[in-house]
């Protein structure tokens, strides 16, 4: 039996390279139900005696990769472009490092998994990572293409926000821990179209940064969130900056959770 793992099971690990040894920190809801399986996978494995395998697959592309992923969405928008297309490609953030495999090898790999004398788990990857942006230049070459990228470099510094709960929606920008700050100077919360200020978010952003700043360094945030106007004290006077909330706690667990995720997904984690 071949189980399909996946590389996101490694979450915000420490470690510039995963191989079976490297602890499981899952942040997405889809990596964590992954794990369940690979561990399910490993118990059968174990107290059964069964020649159960999984693969622990990181990207993989192929010619017949769907255009909602980003490879074939570049190739795809890029060709576009050269036949006359002005539809313009739309991206994320550019900096963004993946390590991608061809999927016919990783298939060749599964087959060997499944030939060897002994069942058990392995990592399959190039051991080589590249930027959106390195891609869309490797794309370019191959078409003939020429290509120029212009203004700031501001997406380098920064990790974007999005979260939609029916409790609260958080929306908005962190900086990288490189970019952190000596002093809090660069820390914006807007509740409702409103400035605040909180030490108890403040917080729950600071230690979703767990094991990445500096000491002494503050990390940079600016952070919008709507929640019902029945969960806020609403006694405040308007021009005063601090507000309670009803549900504190789980929004503080939902804003950690949240910034920390989206640091996993923009592949900074502690070293």
């Amino acid at each position: 039996f071949y189980q399909a793992s996946t590389s996101e099971i490694f979450g915000n690990t420490s470690d510039n390279f995963q191989n079976e040894k490297t602890p499981f920190r899952p942040v997405s809801p889809y990596a964590v139900s992954k794990l369940k399986s690979h561990n399910l996978v490993k118990k059968y494995r174990t107290k059964y005696k069964k020649f159960f395998c999984s693969g622990i697959l990181f990207n993989h592309e192929s010619p017949i990769r769907g255009s909602e992923f980003v490879t074939k969405k570049i190739v795809k928008g890029l060709l576009n472009i050269k036949n006359g297309s002005r539809k313009p490609l739309e991206l994320g953030n550019i900096y963004a490092e993946r390590d991608w495999g061809y999927a016919p090898e990783y298939v060749d790999a599964m087959i060997k998994m499944m030939e060897s004398k002994k069942p058990d788990d392995y990592v399959v990857s190039t051991g080589l990572s590249i930027s959106v942006k390195d891609f869309i230049y490797k794309v370019c070459k191959e078409l003939k293409m020429k290509i120029y990228f212009k203004g700031s470099k501001m997406n380098e510094k920064l990790v974007p926000i999005n979260e939609q709960t029916d409790l609260i929606s958080i929306q908005g920008f962190v900086a990288k821990p490189e970019f952190a700050k000596k002093k809090r100077g660069e820390q914006f919360f807007f509740v409702n179209d409103r400035f605040i200020k909180s030490s108890y978010l403040n917080h729950a952003v600071v230690n979703a940064f767990e094991g990445l700043l500096d000491k002494g360094a503050h990390p940079s945030y600016f952070l919008y969130l709507k929640v019902p106007t029945s969960s806020i004290d609403i006694n405040i006077h308007p021009t005063k900056t601090e507000i309670k909330f009803e549900n504190e706690k789980d929004i503080y667990a939902i804003l950690r959770a949240t910034v920390k995720h989206s640091l996993g997904q923009y592949n900074v984690a502690p070293v």
